[in-house]
């Protein structure tokens, strides 16, 4: 039931419009309401046995120039309600797992909209094609180039193993590349067999048979079954056969329990013995003996891939350093904000994370952080480095995933800019009238995967003084978002920002006390600054 699709079909076949949306939802997480309000379909890309996948954009309410090169495109899986009744709990365990996965290499579930007939799952689009696809057309054909695709799928793997997920279908047609272009990013897809494990072992006979680990066939099995697949996809983009082949599923999987695969034809012999090496150690029968994903990671065949030395802008630490939690509402904002960036404006991100992540779990530490800052040639002193490990332990716990690493490092100046902001507003504006209604919020934001609490939410409001009845302008929107940037304000300086102790929606509430005694004064000065360029920004706060 994976949430996107690569393949483009000509079919008359037309979903049909429900005329209404239904208010008992089957899914707990979804969001009862038409897509078609806050959708526009281009066209359809795929089918499965369940639904349709469609190409879409999000609508523009608002008279507000948005370029066609930065529109960001989705994929969206319409599912078929009376299709799925008899496995509504797999789809459920599906989509649970998509909601906490947040790597750069594994396609991510934005939101799920469920009316009358149909779920509608909207996930990252990804045009590149598939593996098989790529492979096929010689797009990815060189060792190098299979090593970096490789690399890229075992660490998204072992970000899932080290969240106790196995994802028992690893094959090359559930890994899409995201682009055309040349060093694409792949993303892993299809989570519709994926499992959580905590100490106990699956026995569910699932997969793919040509890439089915042998204690699968066997009826007990781990995480490791994962690497065996990942094993067979190797070789064969290697050697252009699959290792274990017979006239019948029988006969392959008597060979696949046997663990004997090919080695006496031209592709084995043409590829390099580190390769050899790390075929060698995914396709062992013993899973307890065989590589793991972080080991693999650290095999000498990444040597080519690894050597590649990537400075990482010094504006990233300094963001970094500076950043400090702005409370619940503004933290859900940015990760709306963030989700919607392009590539090329967080592709700089990307690479300092990979950089950063040393562990390669999809994850980054303080420890990580500082490593990497020595190795670009910034010191931290003793002091700096206690300010970020208390940072980082109270934005994540010890640990940043990619999207908080993102909003960490970002250049907020740059990136929290107008356009982005009228993006962000718009998500919220779920009626699209020009203002956030306070009633309407807590489904806006459980529409963007941030579930929170009743109690949780009423902090939330309790930050900025609002009330259930009131609304939030774009005006305020945007000054929620802006008077947090790195910028020298007279509220700024009296913050210190290594004062995490003192809880953030005290913070807020100071600061949105002051921002709502002077609102109309404050928008008088950013009209003046229009027609006034040398008014500068902190004039404006």
């Amino acid at each position: 039931m994976g949430v996107c699709c690569q393949k483009e079909y000509s079919s008359s076949k037309r979903l049909i419009s429900p005329t209404s949306y239904s208010k008992t939802t089957i899914l707990k997480s979804s969001y009862p309401d038409s897509i078609s309000k806050y959708y526009t379909f281009i066209r359809t890309i795929g089918y499965g046995a369940f639904g349709t996948v469609r190409e879409a954009t999000r609508i523009n309410s608002y008279e507000v120039p948005i370029h066609e090169t930065t529109e960001k495109h989705y994929a969206i899986k319409s599912i078929n309600k009376n299709k799925v009744k008899n496995y509504l709990k797999s789809l459920q365990n599906e989509i649970s797992i998509l909601h906490i996965l947040d790597h750069p290499n594994i396609a991510r579930l934005y939101e799920i909209y469920e009316d009358e007939m149909y779920i509608h799952l909207v996930s990252e689009y990804c045009d590149g094609g598939d593996l098989l696809e790529n492979w096929s057309a010689h797009r990815i054909s060189s060792e190098a180039e299979i090593a970096r695709t490789i690399q890229r799928v075992l660490l998204a793997i072992n970000h899932l193993h080290s969240m106790h997920i196995c994802h028992r279908d690893i094959k090359p047609e559930n890994i899409l590349f995201l682009n055309n272009q040349p060093n694409s990013e792949i993303k892993v897809i299809d989570f519709g067999f994926a499992n959580k494990f905590l100490g106990t072992e699956m026995d569910s006979f699932v997969g793919s048979p040509r890439y089915l680990a042998p204690e699968v066939i066997k009826g007990s099995y781990g995480k490791q079954c994962d690497i065996w697949s990942v094993g067979v996809m190797m070789y064969f983009l290697l050697v252009g056969k699959f290792p274990f082949s017979g006239n019948s599923m029988h006969d392959q999987f008597k060979k696949i329990l046997k663990g004997d695969f090919c080695i006496n034809n031209p592709g084995w012999t043409s590829m390099s013995a580190e390769a050899q090496d790390l075929i060698y150690k995914m396709l062992v029968l013993d899973p307890d003996n065989r590589i793991t994903a972080a080991q693999a990671l650290n095999h000498s065949w990444f040597k080519s891939v690894n050597e590649k030395i990537y400075p990482i802008d010094q504006q990233i630490f300094q963001s970094i350093k500076k950043y400090k939690d702005k409370g619940k509402l503004w933290n859900i904002a940015m990760k709306v904000l963030v989700r919607n960036l392009s590539q090329e404006q967080i592709e700089d991100l990307k690479t300092a994370f990979h950089e950063i992540d040393r562990e390669k779990t999809g994850f980054v530490r303080a420890e990580d952080i500082q490593a990497c800052m020595e190795k670009n040639g910034y010191q931290m002193a003793k002091e700096e480095f206690n300010n970020l490990l208390q940072k980082i332990e109270y934005i994540g716990k010890g640990k940043l995933n990619y999207t908080q690493f993102l909003i960490a490092a970002l250049d907020r100046k740059k990136i929290i800019d107008e356009e982005n902001t009228w993006m962000t507003f718009r998500y919220f504006d779920i009626n699209a009238d020009g203002k956030i209604c306070l009633n309407d919020l807590k489904s806006a934001i459980e529409k963007a995967g941030c579930y929170i609490s009743e109690t949780e939410y009423r902090e939330l409001l309790q930050e900025f003084e609002l009330k259930f009845d009131e609304d939030i302008s774009y005006e305020d929107f945007a000054d929620i978002m802006n008077c947090f940037t790195d910028v020298s304000s007279s509220y700024c300086t009296e913050i210190d920002d290594n004062s995490l102790k003192v809880p953030v929606r005290k913070l807020s509430t100071k600061r949105l006390t002051n921002r709502r005694c002077s609102v109309v004064e404050a928008m008088k000065r950013a009209r003046r600054s229009t027609m006034d360029p040398q008014l500068s920004s902190t004039q404006i706060i």
